[in-house]
């Protein structure tokens, strides 16, 4: 099989750092592959793929080599690696360069000269392919975050790459539309042979279809394998990274299973009812009668959720009857919203992008006003005026950008903007940033920024938390150190809202869950319920275990009850 990318020992540097961020790295990618590229926070993994592409390599020291079909990546010309190799970014928004879908899928062909005949050729195919059709005239503003992220993959493909680099594109996607990218993945690798390597925190889905996996860990390479010699390694090792691997296979070796690891849902139902007959946890005649349908879920609850506690009685937020539009001209994004919060309680709101789910925080926090209805605080009616004047200390707000908080020249004074240096350095330790305290803030990864935003907010202690997307770019175990503190907050009496796309993170940790649809919170219910209801934004610990234990939507859940 053809070589497209042969990585000799490759280093690299950032300028004005002293430590390597990609260290040594040898790595093959053949012609017709689809590799994951997988690592916690901060390992190099977006460095390293942008070593791939010369126009994006930052700057610094580089040493070792990287060859693109035989030759070194510096001798290609750049019009040759624009056409094939395609790069898809984490944010869709720092992609986009025109205004309109149409001049969007038009622009790179336009840049490298191609004729007007072949343009409109290409671009009227993607836009068939993708179903781009019906925005073709439409501002990209008006996209969602899953359309916008659809039109950067289009715009790529229109230049006919053989090789697809992807930084987290899933990032900033809800469940559907992240699936809906997936699957077009899928069929752009199966069925035009493109060559895709994929950097991705989220493992749930996307480790499934992968031919090759790499694990990077401190900027090195350390084990690349098929899936089921990675599941196996991970787990052997005791690695902090198996926490991201999928549900089945984490179930069915915490349950103590050696090999032929499930890894997907289907493999995963056939493994556990295999498991239950053999154990006899469930007899077959009573199947359709689980604790929960027999009413005894009340008393005999399954431990390893989040040992919730009930909130309070106290109503600390409380919408009524709000709308809210950016524009007289403009639909509005809330309609009729009402919706009460109570003191020492996680609620989760999920929905797709561009459901109105960030909008609805901003205008509890005071940054937006409503139309009509009122936001009420503590009872009483509260102006957005009046709202805002409770920051820091009633109201936290981390934003989907954490860069919006970034202020300072090093991430020490970030925290020391808001506590003492005792308790920032405390943070920091919580945090695992002790060794960025003297970086800018904007020279961290992505994950590596969010967790300074996160410590820069919970360092002003507020009563009320606001969090969009939290465990946006973190991984498995930073999402857990990050459930465990807003249990311990919680638990302390302090009120957390949170938007999120992470089913698996709202059902370990959240109180209760609501589903933002059509300018309005539907289905507030208790999480069992809400994720043990759903079809869709559910879990896959629910999907693998829901028709024998309609009750259960977290793997640990699924090893208690086997273990029982």
């Amino acid at each position: 099989m053809k070589h497209l990318f042969e990585l000799e020992q490759v280093s690299f540097t950032y300028a004005e750092e002293e430590k390597r961020t990609l260290d040594h790295i040898s790595m093959t990618i053949e012609e017709g592959g689809f590799y994951l590229l997988c690592g916690r926070s901060g390992c190099g993994k977006s460095t390293l793929l942008r070593q791939l592409k010369s126009v994006l390599t930052p700057k610094g020291k580089k040493e070792g080599a990287v060859r693109y079909c035989g030759k070194l990546l510096s001798e290609i010309p750049e019009k040759i690696q624009c056409e094939e190799i395609g790069f898809v970014f984490q944010n869709p928004e720092e992609q986009i360069v025109t205004d309109q879908v149409w001049h969007e899928l038009s622009f790179g062909l336009e840049n490298l000269g191609y004729e007007t005949g072949e343009i409109h050729a290409r671009v009227a195919e993607a836009a068939s392919y993708f179903g781009l059709e019906k925005f073709f005239d439409r501002k990209i503003s008006e996209l969602s975050g899953g359309g916008k992220q659809l039109l950067n993959l289009a715009s790529v493909l229109v230049l006919r790459p053989k090789l697809l680099l992807l930084d987290e594109p899933f990032a900033q996607l809800d469940p559907l539309a992240a699936n809906d990218l997936l699957h077009t993945l899928l069929r752009l690798h199966r069925e035009m042979g493109i060559t895709v390597l994929l950097s991705e925190h989220d493992l749930e889905e996307v480790f499934s279809y992968a031919d090759h996996i790499f694990i990077m860990e401190n900027g090195t390479l350390l084990a690349e394998g098929t899936r089921e010699q990675i599941g196996t390694l991970l787990y052997e090792k005791e690695h902090k990274l198996f926490l991201s691997m999928p549900t089945p296979l984490r179930v069915s070796a915490w349950c103590g299973e050696g090999e032929n690891l499930p890894y997907t849902v289907t493999a995963g139902q056939e493994w556990l009812r295999k498991k239950v007959l053999e154990k006899n946890t469930i007899p077959e005649k009573d199947r359709k009668r689980t604790d929960t349908e027999k009413g005894s879920a009340g008393k005999g609850k399954i431990p390893g959720r989040n040992g919730k506690k009930p909130a309070g009685e106290t109503t600390v937020i409380e919408l009524k009857n709000a709308w809210f539009r950016y524009g007289r001209k403009e639909p509005y994004i809330l309609q009729e919203l009402s919706l009460s919060i109570k003191k020492g309680e996680i609620l989760a709101l999920l929905g797709g992008n561009g459901a109105g789910k960030s909008t609805l925080l901003r205008i509890i926090a005071g940054f937006l006003p409503t139309e009509r209805g009122s936001v009420c605080v503590l009872g009483k009616k509260k102006k957005e005026t009046e709202r805002q004047k409770l920051f820091p200390h009633f109201f936290g707000f981390l934003p989907q950008e954490p860069e919006l908080l970034f202020l300072k020249d090093t991430v020490f004074e970030e925290l020391l903007e808001v506590a003492a240096k005792e308790r920032a350095i405390k943070a920091a330790e919580e945090m695992e940033l002790s060794g960025f305290l003297e970086k800018h803030p904007y020279d961290l990864s992505c994950g590596e920024k969010q967790r300074v935003a996160l410590a820069k907010v919970l360092l002003s202690g507020p009563e009320i938390l606001l969090l969009d997307e939290p465990t946006k770019n973190l991984d498995a175990f930073y999402k857990k150190e990050l459930g465990k503190l807003l249990l311990k907050l919680r638990d302390e009496g302090r009120t957390i809202i949170l938007v999120s796309h992470d089913t698996h993170f709202c059902a370990e940790y959240a109180d209760r869950a609501g589903l933002f649809f059509r300018g309005s919170v539907h289905a507030v219910r208790d999480c069992r319920s809400f994720f043990s209801k759903n079809q869709f934004y559910t879990t896959a610990a629910h999907r693998m275990a829901g028709n024998l234990y309609p009750d259960i939507i977290t793997a640990e859940e699924i090893v208690e009850r086997i273990k029982r």
